[in-house]
């Protein structure tokens, strides 16, 4: 069983502790302005120096500072360009910790806008890293966390510690512990796989020794559908077969197994359902299906023989955009969940999809 590690509180330690009521960075200007950040390498505060110990702090670090940098929000000020040495000085500003506490009006002189400061100590192999996150030009603390765990789960700390500050400032949770569905052929064949969003973690989830397309999950990440080519009974021709697979449960059933394609499914936002496109007649047209595989409603009908494919599903569910060569070359085109209005979208180009 994996062992995970644990958020343990929100830290409340200085008497101008302060927790946003609203994101501090409006998402929206972001696009136009990056708000400067300061984010110096951890403190051990511990007895254990060993390099190892140094090796688990930098992966913790490198992964939040890589995090943060790709967010696109933030302009990640130079370590050489700090005025203060980070490494003898505490993580608390000089009115908390008169003695050791860094000052306000150096990281000022830089333009910091918000400045990072954690420490972290191993003993064994627990861990325990503390994060501040200050807003500079206020002169506050923003927000303080704890995290726990064990030395192995270093990265898994970074991807958190990056996805707190994310949401505290902006207020939109990030996806640095988010797990992505893909194909890979490195074993000969294509086979899906679950990955971390950096590509990382890379788990086989499909040994079908076949060739595997369009994954994608449920809505609740218990399921992933997929399609496969599988050779009919008593027939040497090739079908594209969709199945679902239980994560849960482990166990996996076809899903529709009509002549020729199912394929590019997306599932509904309530999970019951999933389109996809199917070729029975022999022109691709994307279909409503429910989870037993019965069919609810056809919902293009070429024209003219158009293939209409690779469905994707609005977060509200009620358009679903595809890709169609109705007009010609293949463009999107959106439509209602029930196939009415169809409207084209994109007008350039020669494979749109």
């Amino acid at each position: 069983m994996k062992k995970y590690f644990v958020l343990i509180f929100t830290l409340a330690l200085f008497s101008q502790t302060s927790f946003a009521q609203e994101p501090t960075i409006k998402v929206g200007e972001a696009k136009s302005k990056k708000s400067n950040l300061a984010f110096p390498s951890l403190n051990n505060i511990g007895t254990n120096k060993s390099s190892s110990t140094l090796k688990v702090a930098a992966d913790i670090y490198n992964t939040a500072k890589g995090d943060l940098e790709i967010s696109t929000y933030f302009n990640m000020l130079a370590p050489a360009s700090f005025l203060e040495n980070t490494t003898n000085l505490s993580a608390k500003p000089k009115d908390v910790d008169a003695a050791n506490g860094f000052k306000f009006a150096t990281w000022k002189t830089l333009d910091a806008e918000f400045l990072i400061r954690a420490t972290y100590f191993i003993v064994d192999n627990e861990m325990t890293v503390e994060s501040f996150l200050y807003n500079v030009t206020q002169e506050k603390l923003v927000v303080g966390k704890r995290y726990k765990g064990t030395t192995s789960q270093a990265v898994q700390i970074g991807h958190t510690f990056a996805n707190d500050i994310l949401e505290t400032l902006t207020g939109r949770k990030g996806f640095y512990l988010s797990k992505f569905i893909a194909t890979t052929d490195k074993t000969g064949y294509k086979e899906v796989v679950t990955m971390n969003w950096d590509g990382s973690n890379l788990d086989p989830l499909t040994s079908d020794r076949s060739v595997a397309i369009s994954p994608n999950w449920s809505p609740d990440g218990k399921t992933v559908i997929y399609s496969i080519y599988t050779k009919k009974a008593k027939s040497t021709q090739q079908n594209l077969t969709m199945f679902s697979h239980d994560l849960v449960k482990g166990k996996r059933t076809i899903l529709s197994n009509r002549n020729g394609l199912n394929s590019g499914g997306s599932f509904s936002p309530d999970g019951k359902y999933v389109y996809l496109t199917i070729s029975k007649s022999g022109t691709p047209n994307i279909y409503k299906i429910n989870l037993k595989g019965e069919e609810v409603a056809q919902l293009t009908k070429g024209p003219a023989g158009a293939m209409n494919v690779e469905v994707a599903v609005s977060p509200d569910g009620s358009k679903l955009a595809f890709s169609s060569d109705r007009g010609g070359n293949p463009m999107i085109y959106t439509m209602n969940s029930d196939g009415t209005n169809v409207q084209r979208k994109t007008f350039q180009g020669k494979y749109n999809s």
